[in-house]
Parts: structure tokens; sequence; C-alpha cells
């Protein structure tokens, strides 16, 4: 069956033509360009944000700072990030997608120069927090723009190579900047390097990135129009009342993984006793995990969907995530003496990791409206993941002064993971009907959008 074509009208709306029966999904033009320098944006914003939790016993050493400091330093990026992130998923509905993406994720790399200079932890704090809050309007924007970018069909597969060459990113520069703390004030020009190179990639997407228009993909005349005037109200009252999407922020909540990100390398230093430099060299074996499962992980999950479009994703889902809790059992509970053997089990956590976005980020492309999915993965991300993040990492930077960090990874990267597989049963029964209502719901949706009302739920 033939694809439909998609082109440019001097209106600056979408047609999508098929052949009579053919499928209403259409193939936005020059989507893998679009989505190359995306990444390249998204993975230096992420790049910007590790760089603390890499260099942090360098900052540590360098600043007098504590393993709790490093709590509230994460967790008042997460905090922050969770307040703002609303507010550009709103100017983005409002205004200009790109545009924001320009402000909030390319100029706003001037704050990570200046967290270069910080010579306190109040100073770091400030000037992180901030930087944090910018950065956190871009993750679901992007993703947003991913599901009117890609249909269903491939979305897994695009959301995997996005996932998977951030990992590529971060495995390189990782290490690298695990180096950078045997230099004095090392931790400094990582900071100004990052920044200015997140600068620099805001013009590039400014001057290259074309923006498709919301539901490019789903619809067979989609809208160029990349923001809208629904009632953030409705808006809210219509995400909230879709079941698996509910069950979907409680699958984040217990995302105890997320800790791994944030504690990794310092856990191997305060645990086993590597030195910082070599602690660092298991993002390199991470992010390779990360990647293979990313992409990988996509391909078998697009053909699961395919095969069984009810449940391929969900039993993929609940697999991914016990398959973590006990390769993390065997890979931060026992002391195996070598930083190759931590290395191969951090490998194989990437890999298990890696597999999530490809899955958890088109579970709810398919059940939420494009006019939605900003609002939705500004929720879910940004707010739910941000505050469980900020609320693990607290958690265990706290707890690990007191009591250790290792009975801290044992609760949250085997416990909570074990019942997030649990939670995640619930979408066998929900998600297959949500899918099923969720055309006629973006049909109302559009609809209204088109007539003015902006309320239909």
């Amino acid at each position: 069956m033939s694809q439909p074509e998609i082109t440019e009208q001097p209106s600056g709306t979408y047609r999508a033509s098929a052949p009579s029966g053919g499928p209403l999904n259409a193939r936005v033009k020059h989507r893998w360009r679009s989505l190359a320098v995306l990444t390249a944006m998204l993975g230096m914003n992420n790049a910007e944000g590790g760089i603390l939790v890499i260099l942090f016993p360098a900052i540590r050493a360098s600043l007098g700072l504590s393993l709790t400091d490093l709590g509230v330093l994460t967790a008042g990026a997460k905090v922050s990030g969770a307040i703002f992130s609303p507010l550009w998923a709103w100017l983005a509905r409002r205004w200009n997608r790109k545009a924001v993406l320009f402000a909030a994720a390319g100029l706003w790399g001037v704050w990570g120069i200046g967290a270069g200079f910080a010579d306190s932890f109040a100073t770091l704090l400030v000037f992180y927090c901030v930087l944090a809050a910018g950065y956190a309007g871009v993750v679901p924007i992007i993703t947003a723009i991913l599901a009117d970018l890609f249909d269903d069909a491939t979305r897994g597969r695009a959301v995997g190579y996005l996932y998977g060459a951030l990992s590529l990113i971060a495995s390189v520069l990782g290490p690298a900047l695990g180096q950078l703390s045997g230099i004095e004030n090392g931790w400094r020009i990582g900071l100004w390097t990052v920044g200015s190179l997140n600068i620099a990639i805001g013009f590039l997407v400014f001057a290259v990135f074309r923006d498709p228009g919301l539901g490019a993909s789903d619809t067979a005349n989609a809208s160029r129009n990349t923001h809208t005037d629904v009632s953030v109200p409705h808006a809210l009252a219509a995400l909230f009342r879709i079941r698996s999407f509910n069950i979907m922020l409680l699958s984040r909540l217990l995302s105890g993984q997320l800790l791994l990100v944030g504690f990794g390398v310092v856990y191997l230093t305060e645990v086993y006793g590597f030195s910082n430099q070599v602690a660092a060299l298991v993002l390199g074996p991470f992010g390779l995990g990360y990647f293979l499962g990313a992409v990988g992980g996509a391909m078998v999950v697009d053909r699961m969907h395919r095969r069984w479009p009810g449940t391929g994703r969900v039993l993929f889902f609940q697999a991914a995530q016990f398959l973590f809790a006990a390769i993390a059992y065997f890979g931060t509970q026992f002391d195996w003496g070598r930083i190759s053997i931590f290395m191969a089990f951090w490998f194989l956590m990437g890999l298990t990791m890696g597999v999530n976005p490809g899955v958890n980020r088109p579970i709810v492309m398919a059940v939420v409206p494009p006019a939605l999915r900003t609002l939705a993965f500004a929720i879910l991300v940004a707010i739910v993941e941000s505050l469980t993040w900020a609320l693990y990492n607290l958690g265990a930077g706290w707890l690990g002064d007191i009591y250790g960090l290792k009975p801290v990874f044992l609760a949250v990267l085997v416990g909570a993971m074990l019942a997030n597989g649990i939670v995640v049963t619930l979408l066998y029964g929900t998600y297959a009907r949500d899918v099923e209502a969720m055309p006629e719901r973006g049909a109302r949706r559009s609809q209204a959008l088109v007539l003015g009302e902006g309320t239909a739920s």
C-alpha cells in the first residue's frame, strides 16, 4: 500500500493524498533531518545537565560539598524544571514551538556558562536551577514534535533512534568530561564548553528545523499551526480522563532506575572505593548498552506492536522493568572487585533502560490526541519524572549520608522497579480501549480547535 504524500500549501496547511481506503497517516517531509538536529539539541542539553553528576567528586573537593549537597542540587534542578516546564508548554501551545526551543534550549546555555564561575554552593545551586528551568521545556516539546513527524507505525523506531543517539553522545562525552576531574578547575571548563555548544546548536536548529504542525503524521489534513487556544483546565480534564495516561504517570513515579543516572558514578566511589576517573569509565558501556537497547528495542517493540496491537507494547514494557530489577540487584549489591565487571553490569542496565523510551513514549502518543501531547509530556516527563528524580536523589543523598548508599540502591533500583512492573499490568485492561477511543477523541478535539471552541473533550 503506497504511503500518502504531504506537500506544504500556500495556505499553510499540509495535505495528504492517499489511495481510496488507504491510511490516514501521513509521511512528513524532511522528518529524519528534523530528528537529527533536534537530537543534537537534546544531546547537548543532557550533557550540560550531566556534568554535575559526572564531575561531582571534583566539584565536591573544590567547593567543599557533601552527598546531601548533591541531593539538593539534583533535586533543586528537577523541582525547578517541574515548576517551569508547564510555562514552556503553554508558550509552545500559544506561540511558536521552534522559537520556544531556540530560547529554552539554545540561548539558555548562558546559564551553564555562568554556573562555571560559581564559587560557592549557593551560587552553583542558583545557576543550576535556573539552567534546569529552561531545559525542562525541551523534552516535552521535542517529544510532541516527534509524534507529529512520525506516524504510529514508525514512532517506536524514531524514538529509539533519538534516545539511542543521545546515549552515544553521552557515552562519548561522559568519560571525556570525567577526565576533566584530573585538571585543576576542569569542571568549570566543562560547563563553559558545553554551555557554548548549546548556544551554537540553538542557532543551528533555528536555521534548519521546520515545524511539521500539530498532528501532521496523524491525519490526512493536518494543521500547520503549532499552537492552540485550548484552555488549560479543559486540557487537563481531557488528559486525566485517559486511564492509560494515568497508569503511565504512576509507572514514572516508580522508575527507580532514574537514581542510577544521578548517583551511579558516586555510588562506585563511595561504596566500592573507586576513584572518580575510574568510576566514570562505566559511563561508556552504559551509554553503549543504552544505545543498543534504544535502537534494537524499538525495532522489536514496533514488530510486537504490529503483531499484537493491543498488548505488544505493554508486554515489552513490563518485561523491561522486571529485567532491570534483576540485573541491578547483581550489579550493585556485590563487590566484584574490578571495574571491568561493573562496566559489564552497567552495560546491561543501560541496555534494559534504553528500551524504555521507544515503548513508553509511543504508548502515550497512541492514547493522547495531538493537541494535548505537549502538555501530556510536560506532565509525564518534566513534572512527574522530574519530581520522582528529585525525590529519589534527595532521599539518596540524605539517607546515603546516614545509612550508606548500598541499601538505598537496593530499595530503589530493585524494589521500586519490581513494583513498577506490577503496576504496568494494569495497562492490559486499558491500553487497547484507549487507543481505540483516541481517534474519535482526537477528531472531536481537532474539530473544536478549527471551529474556535477550544473546549471539546
